[in-house]
């Protein structure tokens, strides 16, 4: 009798069940979406912050290289890619070929001028400067093209930019022995709303091997003025950051240094 009024029953699902079970459906999924979402977006931006922390230690573990190794080490408070310093202002030029300054690590927009062409570009690059007979005839190109490629230029990504002219920075320190022979280079990159700021403290190893002169002796402030009493260039030592208050110490954009 049971097995009759089974057969007998041939009603389906109704429209009404269906509704229902694609509103619970909907709901789940929604549900599921907002525990979800959030947990993507963080493995996302933390994806994105290893690629700009390794981005960052790569640069400047590179520039450490090339400053431990200086013969003369001298920072400027100029913001302007070390292509512009150069080219528009002869008392530097001067006072680079007076102390036989070649090199340079400065903010630079390379991308910005070159393809791809990306309004805003800026990323901390090291160049050369080559004297020729006049400033007119010198020129300052990138370290790879003379030869010297960074290894980080391997990895370098156009997505990855310093966001203000203002975000690669250094902070002169003295070592233990009170001599201010040591950089502490600061960069802060942004890859889409993502940022990451790494910094390094470098000691200027060279600069101890020459305890008989007093240029080598400090790290110089960049200014190269011309004191036409003396009909020489007066080198400015660099302000000293002390203290624990960041907000009081004197931040430089570039530094200019020679090479043994």
């Amino acid at each position: 009798m049971l097995l009759r009024k089974m057969r007998g029953n041939k009603r389906g699902i109704t429209l009404v069940e269906t509704i229902v079970a694609i509103a619970v459906t909907a709901i789940l999924a929604v549900c599921l979406s907002y525990m979800l979402i959030p947990i993507m977006n963080v493995y996302s931006t933390n994806r994105v912050k290893v690629e700009l922390n390794e981005a960052v230690t790569g640069r400047l573990n590179d520039f450490a290289m090339n400053l431990r190794g200086a013969d003369g080490v001298y920072v400027t408070k100029d913001t302007r890619s070390f292509f512009k310093n150069v080219k528009t202002n002869q008392v530097l030029y001067d006072g680079c070929r007076k102390f036989d300054v070649h090199y340079a690590i400065a903010q630079d927009n390379w991308y910005e001028v070159n393809k791809p062409k990306i309004s805003g570009y800026r990323y901390p690059e090291m160049g050369i400067l080559e004297f020729g007979s006049s400033k007119e005839k010198s020129q300052v190109k990138g370290a790879s093209a003379w030869g010297e490629k960074l290894v980080s230029d391997e990895y370098q990504n156009y997505d990855i930019s310093c966001p203000t002219t203002e975000d690669f920075y250094m902070y002169v320190k003295n070592d233990a022995s009170g001599r201010a022979v040591c950089l502490e280079l600061h960069l802060n990159v942004k890859k889409g709303s993502v940022t990451y700021e790494g910094s390094k403290t470098i000691l200027c190893e060279n600069l101890l091997l020459q305890k008989n002169d007093a240029m080598h002796g400090k790290i110089f402030e960049n200014n190269f003025s011309w004191n036409e009493s003396i009909y020489d260039f007066v080198l400015t030592p660099a302000t000293v950051s002390t203290g624990t208050n960041s907000s009081k110490w004197t931040k430089y954009y570039s530094v200019w240094f020679s090479k043994l």
